[in-house]
């Protein structure tokens, strides 16, 4: 799934437990803004890993745009899509 400031990937796996990865190419930019793009989707993932179904994989390619959003459109933008895609545990919907 995939929206303006990031694509997301998933899929399940056969753990008891979920695993989240951040890509980020050189095209991003320098150093600099991919190190900060990994820390912010790194956070947003810890924040939702009690909220997200148990047993995925998820991948996730930042886009240039995501290094300059504000950290609330970037938390909505991130929420947005988890439930669009359906990746919430159910119950856990806040």
């Amino acid at each position: 799934m995939s929206c303006p400031l990031f694509t997301l990937l998933y899929r399940r796996n056969a753990l008891d437990h979920t695993r989240v990865g951040v890509v980020v190419g050189r095209k991003l930019g320098g150093a600099v803004w991919r190190n900060r793009s990994k820390r912010r989707f790194r956070e947003l993932a810890r924040l939702s890993l009690p909220r997200l179904a148990a047993g995925l994989d998820l991948l996730i390619v930042p886009k240039r745009e995501s290094v300059t959003e504000p950290a609330q459109n970037l938390r909505e933008s991130w929420q947005d899509l988890l439930a669009r895609a359906k990746l919430l545990a159910l119950g856990n919907t806040q």
